[in-house]
Order: C-alpha cells, then sequence, then structure tokens
C-alpha cells in the first residue's frame, strides 16, 4: 500500500500554509471584536458618565455584549494560536504518514497546547 506522505507541497490540512492563514483569519477576527468591545465600552461609558449614576440598562443585550465580546475574543485568540501551532506540527511531520499526522493531530494533541509546544521544542514558561 502507498500511504501519502508530508511534504513541503502537501496540500489542506496536511499544509502548514492552510493551518497559518485559518490562524490569521481567527487573530483578525479576535481583534475585530475587542474592537467592538471597546466601541460598545466607551458608549456604555459615557451614557453613564451623562447620566451621573449607574443605570442597569433597559437591555440586557448590553451588558451581554460587555462581558461576551472580551471572551469570544480570547476564545478566537486561543483558537488562532492553536491554527499557529498545528502549522508548527504539519512542519514537524514532514515525511511522515498522512494518516499518522491525522490520528495524531485529533488523538493525541487536540487542543493541548503545551504538548504541541514541547513537540516543536518551543515549552511554554509558567510562572
Amino acid at each position: 500500500m502507498n500511504s501519502h506522505r508530508l511534504s513541503p507541497r502537501s496540500i489542506a490540512q496536511f499544509s502548514p500554509k492552510n493551518w497559518l492563514q485559518e490562524g490569521d483569519g481567527l487573530f483578525a477576527s479576535s481583534r475585530k471584536v475587542r474592537e467592538n468591545w471597546e466601541e460598545h465600552h466607551h458608549k456604555f461609558s459615557e451614557k453613564v458618565a451623562d447620566e451621573g449614576k449607574m443605570q442597569f440598562p433597559k437591555s440586557t443585550g448590553e451588558i451581554a455584549l460587555l462581558t461576551g465580546l472580551p471572551r469570544a475574543s480570547m476564545l478566537l485568540l486561543g483558537y488562532s494560536a492553536e491554527m499557529y501551532f498545528k502549522a508548527g506540527l504539519t512542519k514537524a511531520y514532514v515525511g511522515c504518514a498522512e494518516s499518522m499526522f491525522s490520528r495524531d493531530i485529533k488523538r493525541r494533541f487536540g487542543h493541548n497546547f503545551l504538548l504541541m509546544s514541547k513537540e516543536l521544542c518551543f515549552p511554554l514558561i509558567q510562572n
């Protein structure tokens, strides 16, 4: 059986370029969500300052945006970091069977940044 191997010319999930592009898109989305939060926070703060006291917003959506947007931004940021790690793993697996890479990405690494960083010899520093 002739199994396909990762190479610098690999495509789809076997191409580091695709992982990097996905990471870049997620990073840009994270920044945009953060900008939206900053704009909403500024308007909300102005409203509170204009009224001279803290008013509970009439819409629960305003509070949901104040708390939800930063969380969404951080989730997207973490997801983009995962894509960058997986781009590195794709390069580390050059010469290996595509089936091995696919298996390891799902079962061995999953979302484990620490394990991915160790595999890439880029240990995360914990303070």
